[in-house]
Formats: structure tokens, sequence, C-alpha cells
């Protein structure tokens, strides 16, 4: 995140003009490290309006039962637990790798 607390999303159109946006962020840390992981699975609950989530997984960590899926996984339960991702305000999960239809491959893993 930019000191500002946003992140800057590049969108490249058809026709090959990129566009540039900034969203604002709620955290930015690291899974790998105990506190921060605690801390990020207590965000839903935290969180009344939560409806993106930006993922930074690359093709190496898309696997079956990889630490990677299985955070998503328990992250997407603590959404479940405190409420979110409901038919009023859906839960978008964005990777943000460029790997062809990693959207589907990351469902299919955390959803085995």
């Amino acid at each position: 995140a930019r000191p500002d607390r946003t992140y800057e999303v590049d969108t490249v159109l058809q026709d090959g003009k990129v566009l540039t946006a900034a969203f604002p962020v709620a955290l930015a840390g690291s899974l790998g490290v105990p506190q921060e992981r605690e801390a990020f699975l207590r965000l839903p609950a935290k969180l009344p309006h939560l409806r993106y989530v930006g993922l930074g997984l690359t093709e190496a960590g898309i696997a079956h039962n990889g630490q990677s899926i299985v955070d998503l996984a328990e992250f997407l339960h603590a959404c479940f637990k405190a409420g979110r991702g409901n038919q009023e305000l859906p839960l978008s999960i964005i990777n943000t790798d460029n790997l062809p239809f990693n959207g589907d491959a990351i469902k299919s893993h955390v959803c085995s």
C-alpha cells in the first residue's frame, strides 16, 4: 500500500490503453507471520462493508491443499461466520497474478 493507504490497480483495455485507479486498503501484511495472520482472520468481523479482497497468489501457489489455498479458505470461513459476502453485499476475491483462468483454478481448490 502507498503512504495514503491506497493500492493502485492497472486495467489494460482491449485497445491497449491502461487505466490506473487507486483503491483504499484496510490492511496489508503477511500471513506467514503468526500475529499478522491472526489479525487478518479477525478482519471480516471488523469490516462490515468488506466487498473486495486482493489476492497476490502466483501460479506456484495455486495447488490443492497448498498453504495459500488453506489460508484463503480459512479467511472465507471467517467471512461467512461474520456474515460477509451475502446477497446484498457480495464478496469478490481478485487475484492479481496473470495466470489465465486463475480464478477458476483457485475456486476449484478452495471448494475441494
